[in-house]
């Protein structure tokens, strides 16, 4: 009878130690699998050091988003690489956004905004390396209301006068209550894609488009002074029925404006 009893023990106490384990691989796996959403993160200071955390209101790490909102004129100047950001957004309603990199990278996977809903902002970068590339699917909008209802709408502008932007796809005046101007200008100005022979690139080949009010009227592209555009896919100027009053202005010695791939440049496109 005690015999019995004791294995009885043993029995129910094998029991409770597979039970208590199962409990733990089950919250285990459930934690494992939670997704973690990416932080916004918010410029708070006026010019300075992007990688100072003190200039923000959280400090920017891998995967995060990051936000412009100041109604001033600034610069963002940088000592070392930016963290591989998810999305850029300057929304500020007056000011220049001046980016100064020097030797450095701002990095974003999925996309640049530049005047983002009622925003009225102009960024102008002058040195260094923007990339905006993920194989593709990254996005740099100049003007993006993010809504086609008034009485919202966007203006972004942006001049490139020194250094390399990376994008896979650009969309000037990027919805139909926005403006967009973009200028690129200057014989060290280069805009091009992720061929994948950039050394800190995705190493996937990019292939958007450019579009110049992607059924938006009234925006721009003008590139000038020897600088270099080149982009994969097609080059589109006025997309869709409400994409009208738009023009591309190529000028100046040396200047260059080409594609790899698709149709060439469209003047006018579904409208």
């Amino acid at each position: 009878m005690n015999q019995l009893q004791g294995v009885r023990h043993t029995f129910l106490k094998l029991t409770r130690n597979l039970l208590a384990g199962a409990v733990v691989l089950a919250l285990g796996l459930a934690l494992g699998t939670t997704k973690v959403q990416a932080a916004t993160d918010t410029w708070i200071a006026n010019s300075g050091d992007f990688n100072n955390p003190g200039n923000w209101d959280t400090a920017p790490v891998g995967g995060d988003n990051v936000v412009f909102t100041n109604n001033n004129s600034y610069t963002l100047s940088f000592n070392a690489f930016s963290p591989v950001l998810q999305n850029i957004t300057f929304s500020g309603h007056v000011g220049v956004v001046t980016l100064n990199m020097g030797a450095n990278v701002l990095y974003a996977t999925n996309s640049f905004r530049v005047g983002r809903f009622d925003a009225t902002q102009t960024v102008s970068m002058v040195s260094g390396v923007l990339y905006v590339s993920d194989g593709g699917v990254s996005q740099i909008r100049i003007g993006d209301s993010a809504t086609n209802s008034p009485p919202v709408s966007a203006m972004g502008t942006m001049f490139v006068s020194g250094g390399t932007v990376y994008a896979d796809a650009v969309s000037i005046g990027a919805s139909t209550n926005s403006v967009g101007p973009l200028v690129s200008s200057g014989p060290t100005t280069v805009w091009t894609y992720d061929d994948m022979t950039y050394v800190n690139g995705g190493r996937a080949l990019g292939n958007g488009t450019l579009t110049v009010g992607d059924g938006a009227a009234n925006s721009s592209l003008v590139v000038s002074n020897g600088a270099t555009l080149f982009i994969h896919g097609n080059i589109i100027v006025g997309n869709n029925a409400d994409g009208s009053n738009n023009f591309m202005l190529v000028t100046g010695p040396s200047t260059s404006v080409s594609n790899t791939f698709g149709n060439g440049l469209r003047i006018g496109n579904g409208g």
